[in-house]
């Protein structure tokens, strides 16, 4: 550090911080008419230079040093933060059945990457399923019996997909855990042997990242910058899979450092502050630093043992100028605002009228409220609800489900269960404005065949279309 500017000081607390707190280096702070030595940082006049001492290279930005600084450790815990693909192979499998236990597979691929997320060496085939290819699942894999004629059987394909994975990692896109317990199943049918191998579901990260949107893979993918397709082969998708699975993880290792270097957000603040820039890029680090201050506070001592006796007071003005803003309000703000005041308001309720203060009586007692509060009919989405919650609402379209019996009604006595059953049903019906859908399951978990609900049959016959679907 040459010369004793704030901002200069604040690019190289941010700097010295990241690589020794956070990167375990060994750092060395020198001061003016010291000689760097190693790998050398100079930050003076206003310039930060880099590189070895004698072929420093000065770093070009359009920004104050602390934020440029800030800019260059958060890209280098990104770069740290971002895994090795080298012993990851990303597969995709398609099978026919309802069972993952039982379902049998028709098609596999997978491809190996390398450290950096680059396909390596791939796999593929097609497998003859024992019971035939049914009608409906042709359609949904775009594959034919004809297709399959030629193809090995599992006991033939499984063990070669096996020896191609080894002991690498398997990754895999799969939402509702069908394909993983499928895998597994087959695995252990057909070799007695459970599948050893760790399983890293891409589906999970994707909805830590993202978690109101979509995790289908074709949802993801056009999320992602990657395309929309809604890809059905599985050579098609280990493809797109490995793609996606670098930008989740980049993605991921960005937030990471984000987060991680939250705490330096004040340094770089102070450093703008300092030079007066407080427009563009230097109100949103601001802001950011303002935000921070609010739930953390920065002491004088830790303030003086970086700027020193002579700067301190400047330092500490400016960090009460941070703690007292009022931080221009993002996209997001307002609901979150929303949401946190609902909160409080469901706690004070929850307070007045339960004897039991625990949390586990507050979930319940939040399961048991009535669900009016989250209905947003300006937004375009779907409404789960219970039919006790549904008092008071409309919608355009309702769907109804379990309308059979043993579930609506849940018993078939005594009477006075029934009726409230029957009233409870038609609170239902009566919040659809143009269409009702009433869905009744023949079969449930493999059990005996069930019936639709006597309430169903007790409505004019003209006034219901009636429509079985059949799911191989």
């Amino acid at each position: 550090i040459r010369g004793r500017d704030i901002d200069g000081i604040c690019a190289a607390e941010i700097i010295r911080r990241t690589l020794s707190d956070y990167l375990g280096v060994e750092v060395r702070v020198k001061g003016e008419g010291e000689e760097a030595e190693g790998f050398a940082t100079v930050v003076a006049d206003g310039k930060m230079m880099m590189g070895e001492p004698g072929g420093l290279i000065e770093v070009e930005t359009s920004h104050p040093l602390p934020i440029t600084a800030l800019m260059i450790c958060q890209k280098l815990l990104e770069y740290e933060e971002v895994p090795s693909f080298e012993d990851v192979t990303v597969c995709s499998i398609k099978a026919v059945g309802d069972n993952p236990r039982a379902a049998e597979i028709v098609e596999m691929a997978a491809l190996k990457l390398d450290e950096r997320g680059r396909e390596v060496d791939r796999f593929y085939t097609l497998v003859r399923p024992k019971s035939g290819l049914p009608r409906s699942a042709a359609k949904t894999l775009g594959l034919t019996d004809e297709d399959l004629r030629g193809a090995p059987e599992i006991e033939k394909a499984l063990p070669e997909l096996l020896s191609f994975i080894g002991e690498d990692i398997i990754a895999l896109h799969d939402p509702d855990g069908f394909g993983e317990a499928v895998l597994k199943g087959a695995v252990e049918r057909h070799t007695g042997e459970p599948l050893d191998n760790l399983i890293y579901n891409a589906a999970e990260l994707a909805g830590k990242l993202f978690p109101r949107e979509s995790r289908e893979l074709w949802a993801l993918a056009e999320r992602l910058g990657l395309g929309g397709d809604r890809l059905v082969r599985a050579y098609r998708e280990v493809e797109l899979m490995a793609s996606m699975l670098r930008r989740l993880e980049g993605e991921s290792a960005k937030r990471r450092a984000i987060e991680g270097t939250a705490e330096l957000l004040p340094y770089a603040a102070i450093g703008a502050i300092a030079l007066g820039e407080r427009s563009g890029i230097c109100r949103a680090y601001i802001d950011a630093a303002s935000r921070y201050l609010k739930l953390r506070r920065m002491g004088r001592d830790e303030l003086r043992s970086v700027f020193g006796d002579e700067l301190l007071g400047e330092v500490v003005k400016a960090v009460g100028e941070l703690r007292r803003m009022e931080p221009e309000e993002r996209a997001g703000d307002a609901e979150w605002n929303e949401l946190k005041s609902e909160l409080m308001n469901r706690m004070i309720r929850f307070e007045l009228h339960s004897p039991e203060k625990s949390l586990s009586a507050f979930l319940d007692y939040q399961s048991l409220l009535t669900g009016v509060d989250e209905v947003a009919p300006s937004k375009d989405r779907v409404t789960l609800m219970t039919l006790h919650s549904a008092k008071g609402t409309e919608f355009p379209v309702v769907i109804i489900l379990g309308v059979e019996e043993g579930e609506l009604p849940l018993y078939s006595e005594p009477e006075e269960l029934v009726q409230e059953e029957r009233r409870l049903f038609y609170v239902g019906m009566t919040r659809a404005k143009e269409r009702l859908y009433l869905i009744t399951a023949l079969r449930r978990y493999g059990e005996k065949e069930g019936r639709p609900s006597r309430f169903v049959e007790e409505i004019p016959s003209h006034l219901i279309e009636r429509h079985r679907i059949k799911f191989d």
